[in-house]
């Protein structure tokens, strides 16, 4: 048995404090890289001469590193998606405002005959917006909301998701099936 397997927490914190700034850096990437092809904290502190309490110490630190790198990463994307819809919804709003309002319209006539004459005419139609444009900026409103997380939870009763089934079965299979009225208990289940 070494010393570093039976060191005390004072002890562990006195060597962790022993180690430089960048070799701490060099520890904690050594550790999640070990740690991650699934190595024990026991044969990770024999390969680097660290105590296994400072191992799981390390890994501590390293597992936080994680989880903020993660949020970050997550608040980040999420801003990403939401300055791409807000753009998209500037552009529906711009588009439904050009469809709407005073057009020209310009028809030619064309009569035949010895002389083809033409006769061109111009008048202006008042027209209302178009409404995909509209379904745009409402698609928008949604994905934001549920990226914002704004929308309950949807509850399925699983008793008339039981019955849903019964019926469809017994209309495919033209038989009686009666669904089970009693909900699943752990006990069941076990």
């Amino acid at each position: 048995m070494s010393l570093a397997e039976v060191a005390t927490p004072q002890e562990v914190s006195k060597h962790a404090n022993k180690r430089s700034p960048a070799k701490r850096e060099e520890d904690y990437s050594t550790i999640a890289s070990l740690y991650a092809k699934g190595q024990s904290q026991a044969a990770i502190a024999e390969k680097l001469g660290l105590s296994r309490q400072q191992i799981s110490f390390d890994l501590k630190k390293i597992q936080q590193r994680w989880r903020d790198a993660s949020l970050r990463d997550f608040d980040e994307r999420k801003a990403e998606e939401l300055a791409k819809i807000d753009h998209l919804e500037r552009e529906y709003w711009s588009a439904w405002a050009d469809s709407k309002g005073t057009h020209k319209v310009t028809s030619v006539k064309s009569k035949r005959g010895p002389r083809t004459i033409r006769e061109i005419s111009v008048h202006s139609e008042d027209q209302v917006g178009d409404p995909r444009f509209l379904q745009g900026v409402e698609r928008c409103i949604e994905q934001r909301c549920k990226i914002f997380g704004v929308y309950a939870p949807l509850k399925i009763d699983v008793r008339e998701v039981d019955e849903m089934l019964a019926n469809e079965i017994e209309r495919v299979l033209g038989e009686k099936i009666q669904p089970d009225s009693t909900p699943l208990s752990s006990e069941a289940v076990n």
